[in-house]
């Protein structure tokens, strides 16, 4: 029943953000594979990407004051707006230097539009059930990227119709927003901690978002022009896409809850030594559909792990207070790494071709298992620090606020507020 009441009360954001999110995976896939068609080099196809997250980072930072300055409802249109002109735009041009410019901008009103769906959710989210709310809005996040990619099955990539059905669903995203009745929310004053202190509190974490970020981007920025390139049909390329993300959906929490019975970092160095296994296991198996097809399942599986294992890695050394700043923080060191990877993945595929999309995991998740490895004989964790493993989305710093173990820290803070406000 709470649930219930929980959905009905978000209805309208999990509406707008299932459409947006859903066009925004389809344009992530359909990018890469046009520039494949057309001949663009990898390096090209890896800036596209890189673009791309640098717009993420850079609206995460800077949109929010915009967002409280006109209200959220109209900043809401505005970004969406601004969603439907850049996939517009990729009609009228095929300059690829536009098609960067133009993703950079789609990065920075896609961080627009998740800061304003997020700071919803929080508006919802009481301390009670605010497991429940992130539980929701990942949920609803995954089956946009599941949708988008499926949209590559039922739709030709040549001509105009796929950027116009984009711009369609960010339109249509705008609707629900527009009809809801509830008042604009305003965001607590949110903080993040430098990469300076997240490496001295925790190297081990911190490389591990960096490491994650790097394979994360080049998998979404390159993955489909690899599997082109592999001679798969796009129904198939769209298939393999999804049975990644549903291995990273699925196993993700399993694999974490592993982490609260045994050290994190182990954990995280055993994640790293599959992730290099399935990796190595994929080169041998691309020329056979069927085994290709279930490592796929589990390459994504562990790879889409290693952030939030990161993240808890980190977590396990801090007080409850600090996790938000933390993982705020851990947040933006990934997307850094999402947007070296795909500048360094061409290199790979130029040496080593369609093989070296595999090895450059391979080679990141084996590198970044020797370092948390050494880093293990160095700094033994309090068992009563220990803090559970939560998976958490890789949108901007404003959801991380929904991570329930911080929830005991926010409720005792306004309770200080009472106790200490003035009497007239």
């Amino acid at each position: 029943m709470l649930m219930i009441l929980i959905t009905k009360k978000l209805l309208s954001p999990i509406l707008s953000l299932l459409l947006y999110a859903t066009a925004s995976s389809f344009l992530t896939t359909l990018l890469p594979l046009q520039l494949q068609e057309r001949g663009v080099s990898p390096w090209l196809m890896g800036s596209v990407t890189a673009l791309f997250y640098s717009g993420l980072i850079w609206g995460a930072l800077r949109i929010e004051s915009y967002l409280i300055r006109v209200g959220f409802i109209r900043a809401y249109v505005t970004l969406a707006a601004m969603l439907t002109t850049s996939a517009l735009c990729f009609i009228f041009t095929q300059n690829i230097w536009i098609w960067l410019i133009l993703r950079f901008f789609y990065g920075a009103g896609v961080a627009g539009l998740c800061l304003v769906i997020e700071n919803w959710f929080l508006k919802i989210a009481d301390d009670a059930y605010r497991g429940r709310v992130l539980g929701l809005y990942m949920l609803t996040f995954y089956i946009a990227q599941v949708l988008g990619q499926s949209l590559l099955r039922f739709m030709d990539i040549d001509g105009d119709k796929p950027y116009s059905l984009i711009a369609l669903l960010s339109t249509l995203s705008i609707i629900p927003m527009a009809w809801t009745h509830l008042s604009s929310p305003v965001p607590d004053e949110k903080s993040i901690l430098s990469v300076r202190k997240l490496a001295a509190i925790s190297p081990s974490g911190m490389t591990g978002s960096f490491g994650a970020g790097m394979m994360m981007g080049a998998f979404y920025g390159l993955m489909p022009a690899v599997l082109a390139r592999m001679d798969y049909t796009y129904g198939d390329i769209a298939t393999l896409m999804v049975v990644i993300l549903l291995g990273g959906m699925l196993l993700q929490y399993p694999i974490g809850k592993l982490s609260d019975f045994f050290p994190r970092r182990w954990t995280l160095m055993l994640t790293c030594v599959l992730t290099t296994l399935m990796s190595i296991l994929l080169i041998h198996a691309k020329s056979l559909p069927i085994p290709f097809s279930v490592l796929c399942f589990f390459y994504g599986g562990v790879m889409f792990t290693i952030y939030p294992l990161s993240i808890n890695v980190l977590c396990d050394f801090l007080s409850s207070k600090d996790i938000v700043a933390a993982t705020g923080g851990l947040l933006v060191v990934y997307s850094m790494g999402a947007v070296t990877g795909p500048l360094i993945v061409p290199g790979f595929l130029a040496y080593w071709g369609t093989e070296g999309m595999f090895l450059f995991s391979a080679v990141v998740a084996a590198l970044l298992m020797i370092f948390v490895g050494f880093r293990s004989r160095n700094k033994q964790l309090p068992e009563t620090s220990r803090q559970d493993f939560l998976p958490l989305p890789r949108t901007t710093p404003a959801i991380l606020q929904l991570d329930p173990r911080g929830a005991f820290v926010k409720h005792l803070n306004k309770v200080k507020n009472v106790f200490n406000r003035k009497t007239p």
